[in-house]
């Protein structure tokens, strides 16, 4: 940028720049999710926000009631516009892993200032806020990539031998991590459309599941196929 302001950590990583706005955390809470099988689906309400946010989610392990995984389906707004809502699904297909407590925290940014009588604060050109010392923000610790076209049915045979429905991805270690759910899609063979789920398995490892949803009247000749990826974060204090 010519000019503003640019702050960086020992690693040369931009913290904070006047030219982007961070990622606050604008709500958190807990919801208990029931065990009712594929159809199940429930909402989760957050105060409106006018610029589109990220949800993100922890459970249990599934040892611990758990179930295997978590998809956004549709993120809702209301009369104003603003985002307020997200409804997710679930992957437990029989219904048999329990009802489970479910930690969550909605991030976007925020336009409201914390009123904060000292510490910084950053404003873009138009006076947008940027960054406000007295605000909680998100982390990206860790962001795990799923290859365009990774869903084949020969990937799936190579890369999912016990046919579970999940694929283990390795990466950093990420402790106290919640997992992005947004824009998790994609599609394989034959136009079919593919949910994707993520559950952690330990601070190293998330697991992808995959459901065949439909098949759709998009043909992968004249669909551009494009790489999917989990977000994985962590809250400020």
């Amino acid at each position: 940028m010519s000019w503003g302001l640019n702050i960086r950590n020992n690693n040369n990583e931009v913290q904070i720049d006047s030219g982007f706005r961070n990622f606050q955390i604008v709500a958190e809470g807990t919801t208990t999710v029931a065990a009712n099988g594929l159809t199940y689906t429930f909402t989760v309400s957050f105060p409106p926000q006018p610029n589109p946010p990220l949800f993100f989610y922890r459970n249990p392990s599934r040892g611990a009631g758990g179930v295997d995984g978590m998809s956004a389906l549709t993120m809702s707004r209301d009369i104003n516009g603003n985002y307020s809502s997200i409804r997710l699904r679930p992957q437990d297909v029989f219904g048999i892993g329990g009802s489970y407590v479910m930690d969550w925290f909605v991030a976007a940014p925020s336009n409201t200032a914390s009123g904060d009588a000292w510490g910084l604060q950053v404003f873009d050109g138009a006076g947008a806020k940027v960054f406000d010392s007295g605000a909680r923000y998100m982390r990206i610790a860790e962001v795990v990539t799923i290859p365009a076209n990774f869903f084949t049915l020969n990937n799936l045979v190579a890369n999912d031998p016990d046919g579970n429905g999940e694929i283990v991805f390795t990466h950093a270690s990420v402790s106290n991590s919640y997992y992005c759910v947004n824009g998790l899609r994609s599609f394989r063979e034959q136009g079919t459309f593919i949910e994707l789920t993520s559950r952690r398995i330990s601070d190293s490892q998330v697991a992808v599941g995959y459901t065949d949803i439909e098949t759709c009247p998009v043909l992968l000749s004249s669909y551009t196929s494009r790489p999917n990826h989990i977000i994985i974060a962590q809250k400020t204090l």
